[in-house]
């Protein structure tokens, strides 16, 4: 990810360089990166958002219809 200076937004430089591992959106501090998801799983404006924690994860999933769910993981072993 690069910020474009002009309008200071985030872009993937390079397609191939997108491995679609959502690292980015995982890592922003701000939240300002969110995933949607592809037509194979739900077509615009279904979404896919992290919150990060220590040691877990928690995915909210909106689906094309607006409904929520959220799903909780952890993510390193005590």
């Amino acid at each position: 990810m690069v910020l474009d200076e002009n309008t200071g937004k985030a872009y993937c430089r390079s397609a191939r360089d997108c491995w679609d591992c959502m690292s980015c959106v995982k890592a922003c501090p701000h939240g300002a990166i969110e995933t949607r998801l592809p037509y194979q799983l739900g077509y615009y404006p279904a979404k896919l958002i992290p919150l990060v924690g220590s040691n877990k994860i928690s995915w909210t999933v909106v689906d094309i219809h607006g409904n929520v769910e959220r799903f909780t993981f952890k993510t390193r072993n005590d």
